[in-house]
């Protein structure tokens, strides 16, 4: 008798390649600074809606029929993403199909 699995969850991780950043900033409308160096002056200015897009963790689940934990955020060093993603392995182990990382340099 085949028994079919139940585990139906990946786990991906990484820094700012692997997070969905525009739909944050899209809702958390940073501020953002430049240097005009004409000008010798930091400009200031706001965050413009960016239409979205899927990102790589989102397109792998999707293509494999997976729920998503995507513990990934901008920023993150190997120290950061192997802690979140390690935290997730042992919080939903039995679910797990897939995990993937996307390591920082």
């Amino acid at each position: 008798m085949t028994t079919l699995s139940t585990k139906n969850l990946m786990i991906a991780g990484g820094c700012s390649f692997s997070a969905d950043y525009v739909s944050r900033a899209n809702e958390q409308k940073p501020v953002q600074w430049t240097y005009d160096r004409k000008t010798k002056k930091h400009i200031q200015w706001q965050w413009e809606y960016q239409k979205p897009f899927a990102i790589w963790p989102e397109i792998v689940a999707e293509q494999n029929d997976l729920q998503l934990i995507n513990t990934a955020s901008p920023g993150y060093g190997n120290d950061a993403i192997f802690h979140q993603v390690i935290d997730k392995i042992f919080q939903y182990k039995d679910s797990i199909n897939l995990v993937v990382v996307m390591w920082s340099n």
